[in-house]
């Protein structure tokens, strides 16, 4: 991001019958919203966004894995933060991508295929 603004990304991946990662990543403002929601308040705490991120991560993959037909498991959340964020999964290419606008904030979702 040119301006430096802090994003987080969080990832969950999915083995089984089908191996996979979701990743969520939005600007930190975002992810503190997010936090004030589910935890009901207002000053989230870092651990609080970074489990808010991760939750979201959570229920996208939970998602994904309702869509594949064989048993598959989900790993716990992964969190990453920082203001020049990349993220790569060796080995994996991009099979859906998903950005929405939440205000002013953009939120991306990217479904990685093993393959």
């Amino acid at each position: 991001d040119v301006n430096g603004t802090r994003h987080l990304s969080a990832s969950v991946q999915i083995s089984g019958g089908w191996e996979g990662t979701v990743l969520v990543s939005c600007p930190e403002a975002l992810a503190q919203r997010v936090a004030g929601v589910m935890f009901d308040t207002p000053d989230a705490s870092d651990d609080e966004i970074r489990d808010a991120l991760g939750e979201v991560a959570n229920m996208t993959a939970g998602n994904v894995k309702a869509l594949v037909e064989s048993y598959c498991r989900l790993s716990l959340p992964m969190v990453a933060e920082g203001k020049e964020l990349a993220i790569s999964i060796p080995g994996s290419k991009v099979v859906a991508q998903a950005n929405f606008d939440c205000g002013e904030d953009p939120l991306s979702v990217e479904v990685f295929e093993k393959a």
